[in-house]
């Protein structure tokens, strides 16, 4: 698989269970969200020969006001089944952080980001 399809495979997932997600930087964010980005480290070698253990985070974004706590939680309740269950060779959920304040643009928005990871022979 290539890398652009295995972002689409997270974003899929996510669109299956109600989160609305895209695999790019978007200007613009209408919350609830979430952004299927590279992590780091990305990619690293793996056993055996030719595989490679590929990293994508997950960006959970809340709409701001005083239900973000509880809108963040039942997002991460949603998001981490159906990440896990993603693809032929299945996701792993490594963390998630804690929340925090994403600002974009003069917005502040209540993000937590899920580490994933899946090895591949693609590419």
């Amino acid at each position: 698989m290539t890398l652009r399809q295995l972002r689409t495979e997270l974003r899929d997932a996510l669109e299956a269970v109600g989160i609305s997600a895209t695999t790019g930087e978007p200007g613009r964010i209408s919350p609830p969200a979430a952004l299927v980005s590279p992590g780091s480290p990305y990619l690293e070698p793996t056993a055996p020969f030719g595989q490679r253990l590929v990293r994508l985070r997950v960006r959970l974004i809340a709409q701001p006001g005083e239900t973000a706590p509880t809108d963040l939680d039942d997002m991460i309740e949603a998001a981490v089944p159906a990440l896990e269950a993603a693809g032929e060779a299945g996701w792993d959920v490594i963390e998630i952080s804690e929340p925090y304040t994403l600002v974009i643009g003069t917005a502040g928005l209540p993000t937590v980001e899920i580490t994933t990871t899946t090895t591949t022979d693609g590419f």
